[in-house]
């Protein structure tokens, strides 16, 4: 199997893996120890595959520690949810930090099935912010319902209603319950901050994707197709074969001499 069907593959048995999570975690007390003891399973063959999938990859990246810098999202993802269950038993939420961790491999998707221009949803950088992003409502969520659960006067009083709460703060809504601690206010505070720096910067890649569309417009040649399919096999360099390589070189060969032709001219 290919590398890129192997991720698509692994992507959907997040997927299947999440929805099961979540059904096991909303029926504790009706599902039987041996459909959890079966989701454990699973859940420990779809981290098998992803861990396997991506030290393939790494070996043929030939980057070491570089590459998996580049690719850190794979580490929350790799996490098996069993790692959870003793955490959970001191902090309540800590089973839906680790479902949210195995969410990020439907995220992964994106990076493959999603392309335009700019790879918006594509480029390391930005899917990045998307999954840091994640990570953080996660964890501020986990904060603040830890900050508000203790007080007999918040509304907060189950993990579904915090993350509905930094979800509201973090998009900019006024509407909701409010923080009646100190540190849930500190938190809500900081949800707010990065929710706006979100925006801004999505703002920022829409705005230079559309003026990358309208600069396309104007350049309908085919030099300039060949010249976006190099740099979208370059950037999945590690990927390829020595055929993709051979093919990639003639590409570049092909169009530095159809650009010199009409200098020569």
């Amino acid at each position: 199997m290919s590398g890129k069907k192997l991720e698509i593959l692994n992507g959907f048995l997040c997927l299947v893996d999440v929805i099961l999570l979540i059904h096991v975690y909303g029926h504790l007390n009706s599902v039987s120890t041996f459909e959890i003891i079966a989701i454990l399973v699973f859940d420990a063959f779809v981290v098998a595959l992803i861990i396997f999938d991506f030290y393939g990859r790494l070996k043929k990246s030939q980057q070491g520690w570089r590459y998996i810098l580049d690719n850190w999202f794979i580490v929350p993802i790799s996490i098996p949810i069993f790692i959870f269950i003793l955490p959970e038993t001191l902090f309540t939420g800590a089973l839906t930090l680790g479902i949210m961790f195995r969410g990020l491999g439907i995220l992964y998707i994106l990076r493959i099935v999603v392309k335009d221009e700019l790879n918006v949803l594509g480029t390391s950088k930005t899917l990045h912010i998307v999954m840091t992003f994640y990570i953080m409502l996660g964890v501020i969520a986990l904060l603040f319902y830890d900050a508000e659960r203790w007080s007999t006067n918040s509304s907060v009083k189950s993990i579904g209603e915090s993350f509905w709460y930094i979800i509201q703060m973090s998009s900019g809504a006024t509407f909701g319950p409010s923080p009646v601690t100190f540190e849930g206010r500190i938190v809500g505070a900081v949800a707010m901050i990065v929710g706006t720096l979100l925006t801004g910067i999505y703002v920022s890649i829409i705005t230079v994707w559309y003026m990358t569309r309208k600069k396309k417009g104007n350049q309908n040649d085919l030099a300039y197709e060949i010249k976006q399919n190099i740099i979208d096999k370059i950037n999945n360099l590690e990927e390829l074969n020595n055929k993709d390589l051979e093919l990639l070189l003639k590409l570049i060969e092909n169009l530095h001499g159809n650009l010199q032709k009409p200098r020569e001219g």
